[in-house]
């Protein structure tokens, strides 16, 4: 195994040197070097894979309310949560194992399970019933239905080809993930960095579309991007405020209603209806 910059470890002790001609009674070189060894010490890398506080602000009791529904959605196997659980895995593997293949595979498994999940939770909203949609998520189409069917319902450009963050996503992180898997490629750091780069960029192009769109998919929007992300895009308006508080207290529960149509149709699709 080819020994990777965060393989190597933290600190590299060393010793300097220098090889000396060994000569013979003679006082002639007879063309072997002997080693000459001299001072040395430990050279400190600069890479993450050493354990430390994690980022971010302290969890405080007001934040019961996000912990419970992130625990929701993690009992139920959310996808819409268990991308980012796959995402962190991703950047584990790169910047702390130095494993840049499996940084590569993870960064796509989280892509995937990202796009299927806001697709099935669009179909659940627009109506569609899960037996009619099922063969959409057929193993092998994921590319259909990204530049097909998650288009139709977003919006915007989800062409494979060209320029943006589905297209750069596609050839950076996608493919190369072919090429990791069936062609026993090794990526490099600079690959793989750029495969979990590629994710998060189609990642943020998601919520831009969905935030667009809220108007057609409100629940949706506000399960996954919620009032306060709303707020931060300075996208929350009246239309949102009233949806909440008039619609949303009167209707089953969203994320229990999504979950089970998910269910369907994933029960629909192995079952060949």
């Amino acid at each position: 195994m080819v020994p990777t910059y965060e393989k190597v470890g933290l600190f590299i002790p060393y010793q300097t040197g220098d090889f000396i001609p060994v000569k013979s009674e003679d006082d002639e070189e007879t063309g072997f070097r002997v080693s000459d060894w001299d001072a040395g010490g430990v050279l400190m890398l600069d890479h993450t894979n050493v354990s430390d506080f994690p980022a971010g602000d302290e969890i405080k009791l007001e934040h019961a309310g996000r912990m419970d529904y992130y625990m929701n959605m993690l009992s139920q196997g959310n996808p819409l949560f268990l991308w980012k659980e796959r995402f962190v895995e991703a950047r584990t593997a790169l910047y702390r194992e130095g494993k840049y293949g499996k940084a590569v595979t993870l960064s796509n498994t989280a892509s995937e399970v990202l796009l299927d999940g806001l697709l099935a939770i669009l179909y659940w909203e627009s109506g569609k019933e899960p037996e009619e949609v099922a063969d959409v998520f057929a193993e092998g189409r994921l590319a259909r239905r990204v530049k097909s069917n998650l288009s139709e319902l977003l919006g915007g450009n989800w062409s494979l080809d060209g320029t943006g963050p589905v297209a750069n996503w596609f050839h950076k992180c996608y493919r190369l993930r072919h090429r990791v898997v069936h062609g026993g490629y090794s990526p490099t750091r600079l690959e793989a960095q750029t495969a979990i780069d590629a994710t998060f960029s189609l990642s943020l192009y998601c919520w831009d579309r969905l935030v667009a769109k809220k108007k057609k998919l409100p629940r949706t929007v506000l399960m996954v991007i919620a009032e306060e992300g709303l707020r931060k895009r300075g996208k929350w308006c009246h239309f949102m405020r009233n949806f909440m508080r008039d619609v949303a207290p009167v209707e089953p529960p969203w994320q229990d209603a999504s979950h089970a149509w998910r269910n369907d149709m994933y029960d629909a699709l192995l079952s060949g209806d």
